[in-house]
């Protein structure tokens, strides 16, 4: 299975070039020929790729350059996922210089959304990550490291850019931030002598995953309908998205694998990481099941119906937001997903360093 590497050449580089070959360099390809087997996924891919193609087209003609260094899209578009309820979730990366100019800031950012308006996608929250512009300075900043109160903003844009984005402007950009970001979390440099364990990364992301659980287990519990629907994403998206980074550590600390390999890891969706890493150890049983519950999951929240119902259903007596059929069937998918992750890591014990396991659990 191939994954398109980032490309050394962005749309801002290249405003020169016409046609959709030259903008979309660096977007994702065709759907992995493994998703041909499952109707949602393959659908949601190639829906995704039109706004993507879409999005840099239209980012290539509104932005003048000198403010935007680049631009992400995350979340369901960045994992190739598009249904009919995904938002705009964007990653916008302005210059260094701009960061002490609040209104610059501000109206850098305005003009990537107010650009992509024509996609019809619903802007995020203004108390959310995405609602405002980031600078690599402030990502990469080495005297953040090992802040445990960093702000939710800084935090979670630097993790999601190594967890689910796609870039759709300034891709040359793109990929120096990657790298940065990589270099942040000093995944090139073997720690303690231990073969690429990227302990740091690993503690992050475990801390990052846990924390939305905490969030996600008691925030809203007085709104059942929401909060089934949180939780639920919870349980496919971001188990699939943390997991399968999870395992592309694992597998970087095995013998002969390369800080190369992660980088080409990193630049594809989390289901395709999930393969890669799968079909090296030949464990196809467990990767299809994995791939049928996901897009089981998929249909069901791309049903229109989906949000009514999980508002009604409910008896009278039950009394918490969990008791609720329909959310109790995709929690059981949910749990299949998680039962076939930790038995594929389970079973990497002696292949993957021991720095690795040791570092996971205690």
């Amino acid at each position: 299975m191939t994954c398109t590497p980032g490309t050394s050449e962005g749309v801002a580089e290249s405003r020169g070039a016409s046609g959709v070959g030259a903008l979309s360099s660096g977007l994702p390809g065709e759907p992995p020929p493994l998703f041909a087997k499952y109707a949602v996924l393959n659908r949601a891919w190639r829906d995704t790729q039109r706004v993507l193609e879409e999005s840099v087209r239209l980012l290539a003609r509104a932005l003048p350059g000198g403010e935007v260094r680049t631009v992400a899209i995350s979340g369901s578009l960045g994992r190739m996922e598009k249904t009919a309820n995904s938002d705009l979730d964007l990653i916008v990366v302005v210059h260094d210089q701009l960061a002490t100019r609040g209104e610059a800031l501000g109206a850098a950012c305005g003009r990537v959304y107010q650009a992509l308006r024509p996609l019809g996608l619903a802007t995020p929250r203004c108390d959310g990550i995405f609602a405002s512009p980031s600078t690599q300075e402030t990502l990469c900043d080495p005297l953040r490291r090992g802040t445990i109160a960093e702000e939710p903003e800084v935090f979670g844009k630097r993790i999601q850019w190594l967890l689910d984005c796609q870039p759709i402007y300034g891709f040359r950009a793109f990929e120096t931030l990657l790298d940065g970001v990589l270099k942040w979390y000093a995944v090139e440099v073997p720690t303690d002598g231990e073969r690429g364990s990227a302990v740091y990364l690993m503690n992050d992301l475990v801390r990052y995953f846990r924390a939305i659980c905490v969030d996600c287990q008691w925030r809203g519990r007085e709104d059942g309908a929401r909060w089934r629907l949180r939780n639920l994403k919870l349980m496919h998206t971001r188990l699939v998205a943390c997991g399968a980074l999870l395992l592309s550590l694992g597998e970087m600390s095995r013998a002969g694998c390369q800080h190369d390999w992660l980088r080409n890891q990193l630049r594809c969706t989390p289901l395709q990481r999930l393969v890669r890493v799968f079909q090296q150890y030949q464990e196809v049983d467990g990767l299809q099941r994995i791939l049928a519950r996901y897009d089981h999951f998929l249909a069901c929240y791309s049903a229109p119906a989906f949000r009514t119902d999980l508002q009604t259903g409910v008896g009278a007596r039950e009394t918490t937001p969990a008791a609720h059929p329909l959310y109790r069937e995709l929690r059981g998918n949910a749990e299949g997903i998680q039962d076939d992750l930790v038995r594929f890591m389970l079973q990497r014990y002696g292949v993957w360093s021991d720095a690795f396991f040791r570092y996971l659990i205690l």
